[in-house]
């Protein structure tokens, strides 16, 4: 499928990478951005063989969030066209996080406003030691409640409204610091920490990750209580699984298991 504001690509070992590729613009989230965004994730969330999505972006910035000419026709816009377009965004680090794989998000530059949710929304956020992330949208009369979830299971309450009230920026540092990201790196380094990062996760089985994504996300939406027996079932049961039986095994033959060769 061709697209015109992302790029999506796969390569043999089913790690796929979602590029948001409009540099010119500082990779700022259009209406038909998103909408692409979650043609690729439909695509996604039905590939058997897909084993890791990593974020990425092209040119200077990771992404500038939403689109100033966006939100500038959307305030001409008829309400449920206005709706429809907060549930398209907002809805945009949900199936993220819900993927049946890790997700990995490589960051560079500015990295703002609504933006940020997919970072937040990500398993695993690298950032090169020049990012630089800050809330916007308060700057710009638009109230960012629809898409919280993400950002506070990330940051907590306390650092968002800090960030989001004073809108100031702050740098990769303060970022890992507030658990916005994972590790910030030298810029040199991103494309080499985020390999790492990749191989570790791509040693993890496929099918208990899955699981493990489905029970994180059960745990989210319905608290602990939601797991019950199901999850110690799970547990249990995964010792048995083909999975199971072939990391024991490779494990006392010292050799990679069947899903890292």
């Amino acid at each position: 499928m061709e697209w015109e504001t992302i790029r999506l690509e796969e390569d043999a070992r089913g790690v796929a990478t979602l590029t948001f590729a409009r540099p010119d613009r500082y990779n700022a989230l259009t209406a038909e951005t998103m909408r692409e965004i979650h043609l690729a994730l439909d695509t996604l969330h039905g590939r058997a063989n897909l084993r890791l999505l990593v974020l990425a972006a092209e040119g200077r910035h990771f992404t500038a969030g939403g689109d100033i000419n966006m939100f500038r026709h959307m305030g001409d816009a008829p309400a449920e066209q206005r709706l429809q377009a907060a549930l398209r965004g907002s809805m945009l680090s949900h199936r993220i996080a819900c993927l049946p794989c890790p997700v990995v998000a490589r960051v560079q530059g500015g990295a703002f406003g609504g933006g940020i949710t997919l970072i937040a929304a990500s398993d695993v956020a690298i950032a090169g030691a020049g990012a630089r992330f800050a809330f916007t949208e308060l700057r710009r009369g638009v109230v960012p409640t629809a898409a919280l979830k993400a950002l506070l299971a990330r940051i907590g309450t306390a650092a968002y409204k800090r960030y989001l009230f004073t809108g100031e920026t702050f740098d990769a540092a303060e970022a890992q610091r507030i658990g916005l990201i994972d590790r910030a790196v030298p810029d040199e380094d991103l494309d080499g920490a985020l390999d790492a990062a990749v191989a570790g996760c791509l040693g993890a089985a496929p099918g208990a990750a899955a699981a493990v994504k489905r029970a994180l996300d059960l745990y989210d939406r319905s608290g602990p209580d939601a797991l019950g027996i199901d999850g110690l079932y799970a547990f249990a049961e995964s010792w048995a699984s083909e999975e199971g039986r072939e990391g024991a095994a490779s494990f006392l033959e010292k050799r990679p298991p069947a899903w890292e060769l």
